[in-house]
């Protein structure tokens, strides 16, 4: 029974018994892992800021193979990501991120790829030099990438006026926007994130890129929850 230590990013926590919670984190080195956290909602907890979500942590726990739920021993955060939780529209784009990591990966699924795009596009969008539209745009095109339903030689082919057959209405987007749509998506696939504060976007171009990849996303994987963020904040703009 080793002792093994992790760094991971909490991606949804949610309450057990009277003091406890199971957390969902996403980590380098073994994906999606759900854990149990004793006592950490007790006033006596010196832990209990520690798993919110969107927080980069390091934890540390006895692994046991027969264990359905791993039991945290130690924790720590590494970043909360403090400015995102002071900006609304910060925050919505984050909670949306996460929503992706944890509803369209699976459990146990090594993604070193995936973690590292996770914890760079929160890095980035936490700072004050990046828009967070393009941020968020920047990681659902990458995370279709990784996942390997990637847009990307969907966007080459139709550069070279191949249409496609227009079954899914994000098809029909690539088609009626055409090289316009088609070369910023592509700029941001083909960049590194630190660079994607040269492409200035207007925010209705961002917010029209951003709808058809969350469409192309629904109708690529196999999922029934997904814009249950979208929708709340939705609300909460509304009112």
């Amino acid at each position: 029974m080793n002792l093994t230590e992790l760094d991971a990013i909490v991606l949804k926590g949610m309450r057990y018994n009277e003091t406890s919670k199971i957390i969902s984190l996403f980590t380098e080195s073994s994906g999606k892992i759900n854990f149990i956290a004793k006592g950490v909602r007790s006033i006596k907890s010196g832990q209990c800021g520690v798993f919110e979500d969107m927080n980069l942590i390091r934890i540390s726990f006895h692994n046991k193979i027969n264990r359905s739920l791993q039991v945290i021993n130690k924790s720590e955060n590494i970043d909360t990501h403090s400015n995102i939780k002071c900006d609304l529209d910060k925050l919505e784009y984050a909670y949306r991120i996460l929503e992706i990591m944890n509803n369209l990966t699976h459990n146990f699924d090594i993604n070193p790829k995936g973690f590292k795009l996770l914890r760079n596009s929160l890095s980035y969008l936490n700072g004050n030099d990046f828009d967070e539209f393009n941020v968020y745009l920047y990681f659902q095109l990458n995370f279709a990438e990784i996942s390997g339903v990637g847009l990307k030689s969907n966007l080459e082919f139709s550069q070279k006026k191949v249409n496609f057959h227009e079954t899914f209405s994000y098809k029909i987007e690539l088609n009626r926007y055409g090289e316009l749509l088609n070369n910023n998506l592509l700029k941001i696939l083909n960049s590194n994130i630190e660079d994607i504060c040269l492409y200035k976007f207007s925010k209705n171009d961002c917010i029209k890129f951003i709808d058809l990849m969350d469409n192309y996303l629904f109708n690529n994987f196999d999922t029934k929850y997904f814009f249950n963020t979208k929708n709340i904040f939705k609300k909460i703009n509304i009112n």
